[in-house]
């Protein structure tokens, strides 16, 4: 599992399609269908732009490189990127540097999530 299924895992409510974002060291991914979990995906590894990965272009290298204004703008292009493949429900996005976003960053379906849902997932798990 990684750290998105895990704080998935807490977080879900089991209504259709939840994308579950974590936003840290790097970025992990996780879906949930009707609540349950849809193994090993790692969407963050796919192409973001110009070659670089949606993992490489939102890990906080990234974000220390380009600053939290200019990263908090790639973010949004993934969730968008992100709906347009997968057309979720709900999106939870978490990790130590969603800190740095605020609810209007991840749109009208999404919600931030302490970070402290992987603990409670991995309980849940």
């Amino acid at each position: 599992m990684n750290d998105a299924d895990m704080q998935g895992c807490a977080v879900v409510q089991g209504q259709g399609l939840e994308f579950v974002m974590t936003l840290g060291t790097g970025v992990g991914t996780a879906l949930f269908n009707e609540g349950r979990l849809l193994p090993h995906l790692e969407l963050s590894h796919g192409p973001f732009r110009r070659g670089e990965t949606t993992d490489v272009a939102l890990g906080n290298s990234a974000r220390q490189a380009v600053g939290n204004e200019k990263w908090t703008k790639r973010v949004r292009k993934s969730i968008d990127h992100f709906h347009e493949m997968l057309w979720f429900d709900h999106l939870y996005v978490g990790g130590g540097n969603a800190k740095h976003l605020s609810a209007s960053d991840v749109g009208p379906k999404g919600r931030l999530i302490l970070n402290s849902a992987g603990i409670l997932g991995g309980v849940r798990i």
